[in-house]
């Protein structure tokens, strides 16, 4: 399974002593635009991958480094600037991929988003861990965390980052699962814009533009939900598979996660119109 490694902050030190920080304050939203062509994000991939095999991977890349080698890239391919931020990933994903395959699933977070439980039916309190599920059997998070458990990744159901941040700090995991959805809605209430974005579901993040465009325009219920995260989970995804976990395990675990975060996101654009 593809996934970026967790490197703690005192591996960076150790590993990169001297090397100079981001300015403080600088703006980088401009360079974090997601190519929306898959012949570019190949093209992207495949040059991060010629180049990271060629890189001393004794040590860490710093971020100033990777922001170099991430604009060469992009310099040699005739892309712009705006990718610099997903050619970095690309790069770090390339970078760090053998050891990363090598992590066991027991030092594998599964993040699940809270908003998938059936806030009418659940049982479950709020630890400092997130929600502590009670597998009822009320909305999927039971399926879900039976699934993974079974793989022996570990599961959390958090509310936010800082408790994340504080378990990988801790040292309890080396690589994280998840899926990102982002919806805004239009005066109408019809989907105006959409991005599906998957992670550790191949080489590096994997934009499911298909699957947003055919959101795009339209109302999203549960059928087009559906519809939407079943084209993006078998149509424009590769999960690579491993000792631990095959693509047939990776591949629904992905088809789920994504209807839910559409819907979820759906229903907070709405609220956020309404506000």
């Amino acid at each position: 399974m593809a996934a970026l490694p967790i490197h703690r902050p005192s591996d960076a030190r150790d590993s990169d002593p001297g090397q100079p920080a981001a300015p403080e304050g600088r703006c980088t939203e401009h360079l974090k635009r997601v190519p929306e062509l898959r012949a570019d994000r190949e093209r992207i991939r495949n040059a991060a991958f010629s180049l990271a095999c060629q890189l001393d991977r004794s040590r860490l890349l710093a971020r100033h480094e990777m922001e170099a080698h991430a604009r060469a890239i992009l310099a040699a391919l005739n892309l712009p600037e705006a990718y610099v931020g997903w050619t970095m990933v690309a790069l770090g994903t390339a970078f760090w991929r053998d050891q990363v395959m090598s992590v066991p699933t027991s030092r594998r977070l599964l993040l699940l988003p809270h908003c998938l439980r059936d806030t009418g039916a659940c049982p479950a309190e709020y630890d400092e861990f997130g929600l502590r599920c009670q597998d009822c059997g009320a909305c999927r998070l039971t399926g879900l965390r039976e699934l993974a458990r079974q793989k022996g990744y570990r599961v959390l159901i958090a509310e936010g980052s800082p408790i994340v941040l504080k378990i990988i700090l801790a040292g309890h995991v080396d690589a994280v699962m998840g899926v990102a959805c982002l919806i805004r809605l239009d005066a109408a209430g019809k989907c105006d814009q959409a991005r599906l974005v998957f992670l550790n579901a191949g080489d590096g993040p994997v934009p499911a533009d298909e699957a947003a465009a055919g959101l795009q325009g339209n109302s999203i219920t549960e059928g087009s939900a559906r519809a939407a995260s079943l084209h993006a989970s078998e149509k424009e995804i590769e999960p690579l598979g491993n000792l631990h976990a095959t693509p047939a395990f990776q591949r629904p675990l992905a088809r789920v996660l994504a209807r839910r975060a559409i819907l979820t996101a759906n229903e907070r654009a709405r609220q956020a119109s309404a506000a």
